[in-house]
């Protein structure tokens, strides 16, 4: 009875009762920040459409060497010259062939695999570099800020393409190559972001606390600040990652990228040229793979930046 008298006192006076945490957790209500978001994004439907498709190209090109062995049993490079331009499902080609009898479907998930993985690694790099520079010229400022900051201006005022088609046009680049040249005009925009938000973050209590009780610089920047400002960093990973797709296959078009023999979804398209009038398909085939998971990356990427930002309640 006390106990019922007590309740009533405190909601009486303004007082909310004390919930435990691990039965908020237990009945689904966690009320953490990834647990809200993990709900707002899992109610997205087309996020995680996206999500899906995603996962499933990272698993085809994977799986590369598995589907070459045991479902098309043929090398990507593998030629023959009597089996050129067969049809979709004629003679065991399950997507057709070329006019060099090269399997279509092994070379689309080979070609997954290179053009995927020049944009992961790309991306990788330029998240490193990016927020190194951002997270130091935001915290420290003063004369390192306008230094790194006017290095990131002069690298902005460089339109990216051009720049990329001269090292590339200079440059036989392999996929590493083409990945590390991505990424040193990719980290641009990323720095300028973090640095905004760390500026912000910086002036805030805990940050003035940590100074106090005699954390280093180094600590405070990427075990107090940095975390605060990941979930912008992921949106932009997220979001460039398409682009740097396109990009990719862009200069393996202009037979500037990844060089034959080792196939791209870019080059793959550059090699259809020639002979579209003989097979549709090899035109089809690499473009809708590029659109596919181009829109499947987009739409995830808007799905977690929605789901990301704190001023969305559930």
């Amino acid at each position: 009875m006390s106990t019922v008298q007590d309740a009533d006192r405190s909601a009486t006076a303004g007082v909310r009762p004390a919930v435990d945490r691990k039965t908020l957790e237990r009945n689904g209500k966690s009320r953490t920040y990834l647990g809200m978001a993990w709900r707002r994004l899992r109610r997205n439907k087309l996020a995680m459409i996206g999500l899906g498709v995603m996962i499933l190209m990272i698993l085809v090109a994977l799986g590369a060497g598995l589907i070459s062995e045991y479902i098309t049993k043929r090398e990507p490079q593998a030629q023959s010259l009597r089996a050129n331009f067969m049809g979709i499902g004629e003679d065991g080609y399950i997507l057709g062939s070329d006019d060099l009898g090269r399997d279509t479907l092994t070379r689309l998930v080979y070609g997954a695999r290179v053009s995927l993985g020049v944009a992961g690694l790309s991306v990788i790099a330029a998240l490193t570099l990016g927020t190194v520079i951002g997270t130091v010229a935001g915290f420290y400022g003063k004369w390192i800020d306008s230094i790194l900051m006017r290095f990131v201006d002069i690298m902005l005022s460089i339109p990216t393409l051009f720049l990329l088609l001269l090292v590339a046009s200079l440059w036989r680049l392999g996929p590493w190559t083409l990945s590390l040249v991505i990424a040193g005009v990719a980290w641009v925009t990323l720095s300028r972001l973090v640095r905004g938000e760390v500026m912000a973050v910086k002036s805030r209590d805990y940050v003035d606390a940590a100074r106090v009780v005699g954390v280093g610089n180094w600590r405070i920047m990427f075990r107090h600040i940095l975390p605060n400002v990941a979930p912008v960093i992921i949106v932009w990973a997220s979001l460039v990652v398409p682009g740097l797709i396109l990009l990719e296959a862009t200069l393996s078009f202009l037979g500037l990228g990844v060089q034959p023999p080792t196939a791209s979804w870019g080059n793959m398209l550059t090699y259809s040229q020639k002979v579209w009038s003989h097979s549709t398909a090899m035109v089809l085939l690499p473009g809708f793979a590029i659109y596919i998971t181009v829109f499947a990356i987009n739409l995830f990427g808007n799905g977690l930046r929605d789901a990301l930002d704190p001023r969305l309640t559930d």
